[in-house]
């Protein structure tokens, strides 16, 4: 008796034998005019209508199919005809479709799509990882549904127990005519892969032809590795047919690459390099405007850094802070410290070979750099003496950037006290400081102190200060000198603005007051006090002559740019300054201080009296003003008196009692309304200020 499946046998036998025979398209041919050979219930052409259908072929184009696919086809044709007959059990059926040797198989390309074999592939890195796949599958009620393709770096591939399997163990999935599987009944089991690896492909879609590329691909790895391996796992499904429909049953494949490498290859496995070993390079580093100098507020470093992957990070550590090249132009700017001195830097490049973590390289190279001071010399003071005070300048032109120097004077009293300050904003310009300030035409001793930097402040110590002291003193002659300067003075601005017809009158008589004043000087130096005194009355007559008549014709000979007011300021302090010489020369023969202090009194009790001229009218004021102007009579003579070696206490007290008189002047003048309460609160305060001073004096 023939075994169940000697049909079968039968059939493949003579289906080798035709095709030997007659060749494949004369082959087919032949078998689809055969209408002899039929079944029980189903005929061979409805049973190849029935594959085909399922497969989506149209009967015409069955001889375009490969010879592979059609041999497939006729084969499971003739194992569905034995079912039908009975030759074979449903489970045998099955297990005969199920069983055949026949799955996907894949082919790895290689460049240009060529096969893998006779091509080494180490040369894949870390910025990408690619590699060309094609699958096929030649039978006919077999599908690919899903592939997947991975990276392991961990297993080897020879070791591989469970790849095959599904997530819950199982070898295949089962499912009846119309049931659909969900998504985790075809999870592919992935525990052979341990615990390192990378899924780099992922295909839900099922075929709808018999083969399809694939390109696996995976930028930036994530590692780099001397043995990589690389799987391809594919789930397809066979379709059987059975009594109530088609069945379909899920399998997984793996496929791993070194099967398919030549026994040649010296490497089984992948190698995924690093693309770039090399660091950046750093080279020619400059500074911008070197030397630097502390002044500078930014120091500018131009460096050029290159590398095979390009530079990502340029920077610059610099004192525990990081200065980065943030426009990408090789320029980085940092702050200057300022303090001179040699300071030490690192500047680092990293590249942009970032295609995994700790893939970037750094190169750090170290520069010194050196801070100059722009100004290590203090400035230079000068003092000179000219005749009526002195110039103080400062230089400071030895930086290599002036810092425009400055400074201060002060000038300072035998007793400490500060007589004027002021302060030196600009470099090589002349400062005058007037004797015309100094105590009030005394003679005195005088410290000058100047100070003065050259504002070269960029750090802590960076500045420079010079000092510099000049004793002076300020003599009579001084004081005469400067009175005779001011009456010149005057004489220069009457001649330009005075009517030629009266201008030297005045010119004249200030003439003559010059003259009394140097006799008056040569006289003190002789010892003649009384006659140097006599020579000053003489020169304050003149003075008060001139202010009369200034003040009672100036609307007859003053032209419009006449300033008359100028004249009479002037005519006032050249009086009060020549009442002052008095004093100044009885000091000066006597030896005393008495004199200064007294003409200072008589100064004020002028001023007083200037003060009722300018506020109250000249009628009302005649009898007032009179009183005051004997007051300065009284305290004159006092001077003389002093200068005699006289009793000098007496006049000072009648100046005091004319002063009583005078308030009792300013009373009437306000009991009658001609002057207001508070212009005669001012007087009679003034009075009696001076009152006070009398008696200090005395």
């Amino acid at each position: 008796m023939k075994p169940k499946n000697s049909k079968f046998i039968s059939i493949l036998i003579i289906f080798s034998f035709s095709i030997t025979s007659f060749g494949f398209p004369q082959f087919f041919t032949y078998i689809i005019n055969q209408t002899s050979l039929s079944s029980m219930d189903n005929t061979f052409e409805e049973w190849r209508d029935v594959i085909l259908n399922h497969n989506s072929i149209k009967t015409e184009t069955l001889i375009d199919l490969q010879q592979e696919t059609i041999s497939n086809l006729y084969e499971q044709i003739h194992i569905y005809q034995d079912w039908d007959n009975g030759i074979y059990s449903a489970n045998e059926k099955n297990q005969l479709l199920l069983s055949n040797s026949h799955t996907p198989r894949i082919r790895y390309l290689g460049p240009d799509n060529h096969p893998i074999e006779g091509y080494d592939l180490i040369s894949h890195d870390d910025e990408k990882f690619e590699l060309n796949f094609r699958l096929d599958d030649r039978i006919l009620n077999e599908w690919v549904v899903r592939v997947y393709a991975y990276l392991d770096y961990d297993l080897y591939d020879t070791f591989m127990s469970n790849s095959e399997k599904f997530e819950d163990g199982s070898t295949y999935k089962h499912f009846q005519p119309g049931e659909q599987p969900v998504f985790q009944d075809l999870n592919p089991d992935t525990s052979f892969m341990g615990i390192e690896f990378d899924k780099i492909l992922e295909d839900h879609d099922q075929w709808t032809t018999s083969e399809k590329d694939y390109v696996a691909k995976k930028n930036y790895p994530g590692r780099i590795d001397q043995e990589l391996y690389f799987h391809v796992k594919v789930l397809y499904k066979k379709d059987i047919y059975e009594s109530n429909g088609w069945h379909s049953y899920y399998f997984y494949i793996n496929f791993y690459i070194s099967w398919y490498w030549t026994s040649s290859f010296q490497h089984r496995t992948l190698n995924i390099r690093d693309d770039d070993l090399g660091a950046p390079v750093i080279s020619n580093i400059n500074i911008i405007d070197a030397p630097i100098y502390d002044s500078y507020n930014e120091i500018i470093f131009e460096i050029n850094a290159e590398d095979k992957s390009g530079i990502s990070e340029l920077y610059i550590e610099f004192l525990g802070d990081k200065y980065f090249d943030n426009d990408n132009d090789n320029l980085i700017s940092i702050p200057n410290p300022s303090a001179p001195g040699d300071y030490t830097l690192s500047i680092s490049a990293v590249d942009a070979d970032s295609d995994r973590e700790g893939d970037q390289l750094v190169s750090t190279v170290y520069s010194n750099l050196n801070i100059l001071d722009d100004d290590i010399t203090a400035p230079q003071i000068i003092i000179d003496e000219n005749e009526f005070g002195w110039n103080v300048s400062i230089l400071d032109n030895d930086g290599i950037i002036d810092s425009e120097s400055s400074g201060n004077y002060t000038l300072i009293d035998q007793y400490g006290q500060i007589i004027d300050s002021g302060i030196i904003y600009q470099e090589e310009t002349i400062y005058s400081i007037s004797k015309e300030l100094i105590s009030l035409m005394k003679p005195v001793s005088l410290s000058l102190r100047v100070f003065a930097t050259n504002n070269d402040c960029e750090w802590e110590g960076d500045e420079e200060t010079s000092e510099a002291t000049r004793e002076i003193s300020i003599t009579l002659e001084d004081c005469y000198n400067y009175v005779i300067a001011q009456i010149e003075k005057l004489k220069n601005y009457i001649k330009e603005n005075l009517q030629s017809c009266v201008k030297n009158f005045f010119i004249k008589k200030l003439n003559f007051t010059q003259f009394n004043l140097r006799s008056a000087y040569n006289q003190v130096i002789q010892g003649n006090i009384c006659c140097a005194l006599h020579n000053l009355k003489t020169a304050l007559s003149r003075i008060r002559m001139i202010k009369s008549i200034f003040l009672c014709f100036c609307h007859k000979f003053c032209c419009c740019d006449f300033d008359l007011d100028y004249v009479i300021f002037t005519l006032n302090e050249i009086r009060n300054n020549i009442v002052l010489l008095k004093g100044n020369s009885v000091d000066y023969e006597k030896n005393t201080d008495l004199g200064y202090q007294i003409a200072s009194i008589e100064v004020k009790v002028l001023n007083l009296k200037d003060f009722i001229q300018e506020n109250i009218s000249y009628f009302y004021s005649r009898c007032l003003r009179s009183v005051v102007m004997h007051t300065t009579i009284l305290i004159e003579k006092a001077l003389f008196r002093i200068a005699q070696d006289t009793d000098y206490t007496r006049v000072l007290t009648c100046a005091q009692w004319t002063l009583d008189l005078a308030k009792c002047k300013v009373n009437y003048l306000l009991g009658k309304e001609k002057i207001s309460q508070n212009l005669a609160d001012v007087l009679i305060e003034k009075m009696t200020q001076i009152q006070n001073e009398i008696e200090l004096v005395k």
